[in-house]
């Protein structure tokens, strides 16, 4: 006897497959007709004792049905998280604030915007930073080009003239770069974490030594 303890949905539940999800109550219904029917005259097919071990046996099949249905639920939030995209995710607006730590040995307090303008394949990214203090300011483009973990491109700072070729890796959480420039090198680290993300950046052959900026936006 075949038993169909799957109802078809309109459309798939969460931790479904193939638009079907169990359905328990349907599947008690059919274990116990089959405990209980033989035939036309529908007799008990097992005694009490049998009959009990049934139903021991149906109240475990219903508890591992319920277990793989909330198993299969974690299972697709899960990978619907660690699933997506931080690149995607760079998109819009941050702000925060940070420090500039210059080559005299002062450091000055910064406030910070920061813009991304990611494409829709997630292989372009133009980044562009503004952070100002009573006597600094930083504004700096850099435009991206992402091919699975390599990063290249070009990075710009207006205030100093400067400019360089990006070169790096992605590895899913962080951009790890590095700028060449003709006067300048510089490192650039981006960390992405929960609608956080800190940047620093460490040139070489400029009157700054360090830039250290914190953002966050709304999620």
């Amino acid at each position: 006897m075949y038993l169909a303890f799957f109802r078809p949905s309109s459309a798939p539940a969460m931790g479904s497959v193939s638009g079907r999800q169990p359905d328990t109550r349907l599947f008690a219904e059919q274990l116990h007709f089959c405990m209980m029917a033989d035939g036309a005259n529908q007799r008990p097919l097992v005694d009490a004792e049998g009959r009990r071990a049934l139903n021991r046996r149906k109240e475990w099949a219903m508890g591992r049905i319920a277990q793989f249905s909330v198993l299969a639920t974690c299972a697709v939030v899960l990978g619907g998280d660690a699933g997506a995209a931080p690149i995607d995710d760079l998109t819009g607006y941050w702000n925060g604030s940070g420090s500039v730590h210059m080559s005299n040995g002062n450091t000055e307090r910064v406030k910070c915007a920061v813009t991304y303008k990611v494409s829709e394949n997630s292989s372009q990214i133009r980044q562009t930073i503004r952070c100002a203090s009573a006597d600094y300011k930083i504004d700096a483009q850099a435009d991206l080009r992402v091919k699975g973990a390599q990063v290249s491109g070009n990075w710009e700072e207006k205030t100093y003239s400067a400019t360089g070729q990006v070169s790096g890796r992605y590895t899913g959480s962080n951009f790890v770069l590095s700028i060449q420039g003709t006067n300048f090198n510089a490192a650039m680290n981006v960390t992405l974490s929960n609608c956080k993300q800190s940047i620093n950046i460490t040139p070489q052959g400029l009157d700054v030594t360090r830039i250290s900026i914190g953002l966050g936006k709304p999620c």
